[in-house]
């Protein structure tokens, strides 16, 4: 009761203080209906409504293809602001310019030269027996998937918004001590001075440095503040682990339905290890042709990022439909992963 007297008080004001919000969404709302309400090929595309909230899923791949070729539609969806909340306007939600200068910077920390320096790291942990199952409250992950329940007073009533807060404190911290250690190191070494002498582009990608360091040596190039750094920092962090960890979960587990498959994957590491216990080698994974192929099908049939957001800029025309702008897009990996052609 007094979460919901709480609720009724604070309403007016809610209302008031986003006129402009609610005056946007009805006019999406209004004319996204006619769109939305009429018959189509579901294979195509279809709505969603979360709520009030309208949504359009499109599942055919030529109709994707035409989107993310854009270079118009750009703008994420409002699904990545509670993400946006931790990881800052790090590379996954920018848009635009600052997108592609980002873009442009970091692709050399991911070349494979740079990958192998850390095969070593990549076989010690992988040695390590430290598979968990972790569970998901049902109520936590529905309060995840719908945005209309991140308005703050409900946010905040619920306890939700208080944890988060602290949370994402938490780990913003970890990540800045972490910069400011590698800082000193970088320092010490004397790879990285305050003096106005810095390497040239050129002479960092030589040095080929890892991810950290790499946005360290360009700071002042780019004119990157400390907090851009550490944006960029979770950002890939988030990405990282979230992904892989998706797709060694779905890979064991695929492999674990198809006893045939199976067989032949722990026949190619058998003939590759034998009966040693050794730890692989870099020469070792190129053998692992039929495993890799294995990893690639189950990415093609259990994506690590299922959907991605974007919000319409302009009206765009989608199977004879005219979409208004301002409209939330879902695109999914799993229409053209799944489609014959």
């Amino acid at each position: 009761m007094i979460i919901l007297a709480l609720i009724l008080l604070f309403f007016p004001l809610l209302l008031i203080l986003n006129v402009k919000s609610i005056r946007k969404f009805v006019e999406l709302s209004l004319r996204a209906y006619e769109p939305l309400t009429k018959e189509r090929d579901l294979s195509t595309l279809f709505q969603i409504w979360l709520g009030p909230f309208p949504f359009v899923s499109v599942v055919w791949p030529q109709y994707i293809k035409e989107i993310l070729e854009s270079n118009t539609l750009l703008k994420k969806s409002n699904n990545y602001d509670i993400v946006r909340r931790w990881i800052g306007d790090g590379l996954l939600v920018s848009e635009g310019e600052k997108w592609q200068k980002r873009r442009k910077m970091l692709t050399p920390a991911f070349h494979f030269n740079v990958l192998r320096n850390y095969h070593e790291v990549f076989a010690r942990c992988g040695a390590k027996p430290q598979w968990v199952l972790v569970s998901t409250r049902k109520s936590a992950a529905a309060w995840s998937m719908f945005p209309h329940l991140w308005a703050p007073p409900i946010w905040y009533l619920s306890g939700l918004g208080f944890e988060f807060d602290r949370l994402v404190k938490l780990t913003n911290n970890f990540t800045r001590k972490v910069i400011a250690e590698r800082r000193s190191v970088l320092v010490d070494e004397g790879v990285l001075t305050e003096e106005d002498h810095q390497l040239t582009e050129a002479e960092i990608k030589q040095r080929k440095p890892c991810f950290l360091d790499l946005l360290l040596l360009m700071q002042r190039a780019n004119a990157l503040s400390d907090e851009d750094i550490r944006e960029e920092v979770d950002t890939f962090m988030f990405e990282g682990h979230d992904t892989t960890s998706s797709s060694m979960g779905f890979t064991t587990w695929l492999i674990g339905q198809y006893p045939e498959e199976q067989a032949k994957v722990q026949a190619e590491l058998d003939e590759i290890f034998g009966a040693t216990d050794r730890q692989p080698e870099e020469a070792d994974i190129k053998r692992m042709v039929y495993l890799e192929r294995c990893i690639k099908e189950a990415l093609r049939l259990a994506p690590s990022v299922p959907f991605v957001g974007r919000e319409l800029q302009h009206d765009v025309k989608i199977a004879g439909l005219t979409l208004p702008e301002n409209l939330s897009m879902v695109l999914s990996p799993f229409g053209p992963h799944q489609a014959p052609e």
